[in-house]
């Protein structure tokens, strides 16, 4: 078994360019987090636009995790896959949690 730093295989580079698309769409949130994006009320769809980045920035967040796992089948110990996975792995629970009890 041999370890590294940097991943080796596609799915474990995947999984890192997953989890730094998460950052960069998650930073992005900001730049719509402004007043006349508002389209009315006060849940989470009350700003469509920010409501709509923060879906794919989930949704790319777990491909972080789902590319992780396919890189260990492919034999890949590197530190920052398993990072990126595990980065993956505590965005699903979360959400897993916000839906199983809200608040």
């Amino acid at each position: 078994m041999r370890f590294r730093v940097y991943p080796g295989t596609s799915p474990g580079r995947w999984s890192v360019v997953f989890a730094l698309g998460f950052f960069a769409l998650y930073s992005a949130r900001k730049l719509v987090m402004k007043p006349e994006f508002h389209t009315g009320g006060d849940g989470f769809f009350g700003n469509m636009p920010a409501a709509l980045i923060m879906i794919a920035a989930f949704l790319v967040g777990s491909l972080a995790f789902f590319a992780f796992l396919k890189s260990l089948f492919k034999k890949e110990f590197s530190l920052i896959a398993f990072v990126c996975g595990a980065f993956g792995l505590l965005l699903i629970l979360f959400a897993a949690g916000e839906v199983l009890y809200p608040h």
